[in-house]
């Protein structure tokens, strides 16, 4: 099997589970955004409202996370894209990117990539938001429980821990980063990746990553002791007055991971200008620093990067991130290139089949 088709594989099969997809208006001023639903739609709209009620511009946001968007993108190859703005992360662009779906940027249109983290953006994607993926926990109920912190994943086998944990899937981002991190720390590889799996199927979880909002409720009411996670959210979580930590997901040889949420635009979606103006609006550094004091999610745009460390070392907001700017530049993302996503798939799904009860 091709590589294009191995990574493409396992997301194919997410189209028949969605329902409809709307497609894109004919009115140039009028651009249709697949992103994430319910409150991270809503922000969005929140931060660029006022720049696109300026240019004239009519934004619809449509909910689909990255895997059911690409999914959407794939079964219309051939007709108009469903939508005219995508967010990325970086497996679905690897993915989309070298099957062809996507078209070029218009940069030149855009300023405010100018003003990007170096490695923020290329010819078909542009940054918006960065974190790094982390194991989060609760230091209390750990703590009540008299269980060890934990320091990395493998720590989560811990029979104390039992139906206390969520861990993330290969539907969402964190459940790659998290298998990859495994892999490593039991000392696989990319190549070779048995040795990680084995150790997931000696973990008890409560559950699965279905959305963020739900970890926070469980992490709430004490059912959630850890979860495979971010540093932002650990960050919210602890806005809301639990005493959280967390432990930074790393590669092999140390390095942080960092994930990146990228925007793009369909082969077959329209309205180019319109497209531009809204990336670009979210981008801007007044954008970018709202983003990151609401969400905990790192800004990718300079200036508002220097705002938010400021502001981490005067009142202690991202206490979790590590804020520096070549790390960002630098920072660990998994090979997707070299990771047959269907195998892993079926030894993830052999893993949890074996997990204790």
């Amino acid at each position: 099997m091709s590589l294009k088709l191995r990574l493409l594989a396992p997301v194919v099969l997410l189209g028949s589970l969605l329902s409809g997809c709307s497609t894109p208006a004919d009115d140039a001023n009028h651009i249709v955004v697949a992103t994430y639903g319910g409150t991270w739609a809503e922000r969005l709209q929140r931060l660029v409202d006022e720049d696109m009620q300026a240019l004239g511009i009519k934004v619809t946001y449509v909910e689909a996370n990255a895997q059911a968007a690409m999914a959407q993108l794939i079964a219309a190859r051939g007709g108009p894209a469903p939508y005219d703005v995508i967010e990325l992360d970086d497996q679905t662009y690897t993915a989309l990117h070298g099957a062809g779906y996507l078209q070029a940027l218009d940069l030149q249109a855009m300023p405010n990539v100018n003003g990007l983290v170096e490695g923020m953006y290329d010819s078909h994607r542009v940054a918006f938001w960065a974190n790094q993926p982390s194991l989060i926990y609760n230091r209390d109920r750990l703590q009540q429980a008299g269980v060890p912190v934990p320091t990395k994943l493998g720590d989560l086998t811990n029979p104390a821990l039992a139906r206390r944990i969520m861990l993330g899937d290969l539907g969402h981002y964190t459940g790659l980063y998290g298998l990859v991190a495994l892999v490593h720390e039991s000392g696989g590889s990319i190549a070779e990746p048995q040795a990680g799996f084995d150790t997931l199927a000696r973990i008890s979880p409560h559950s699965y990553f279905t959305s963020a909002a739900l970890i926070g409720q469980l992490f709430e009411t004490g059912e959630l002791w850890a979860a495979l996670s971010t540093d932002g959210a650990a960050a919210r979580f602890k806005q809301s007055g639990l005493n959280m930590g967390t432990v930074h997901l790393k590669d092999d040889q140390g390095n942080l991971m960092l994930a990146r949420g990228y925007l793009g635009h369909p082969k077959g979606g329209r309205n180019t200008t319109a497209v531009t103006a809204f990336i670009n609006a979210l981008i801007a550094a007044e954008a970018q620093i709202s983003l990151g004091r609401e969400t905990g999610m790192i800004p990718v745009n300079r200036q508002a990067l220097q705002t938010i460390i400021k502001e981490q070392a005067e009142l202690g907001t991202h206490p979790f991130s590590v804020l520096d700017e070549a790390l960002l530049s630098s920072g660990y993302t998994p090979p997707y290139d070299q990771i047959d996503l269907r195998e892993w798939t079926r030894r993830f799904q052999s893993a949890v089949a074996a997990q204790p009860r």
